[in-house]
């Protein structure tokens, strides 16, 4: 399962997302931003 499945699945299912920046790194002409998401299951 890829990393976007998985936050997709979360919202098809009506979960309350967010994320926060946790680092970012310039690689190459490319920024790679880590974060980590959280969600609220009532």
């Amino acid at each position: 399962m890829s990393k976007n499945e998985s936050v997709a699945r979360l919202l098809d299912a009506g979960k309350l997302i967010f994320a926060v920046l946790a680092s970012k790194e310039w690689q190459d002409e490319w920024l790679k931003l880590s974060v980590k998401v959280f969600y609220l299951d009532h």
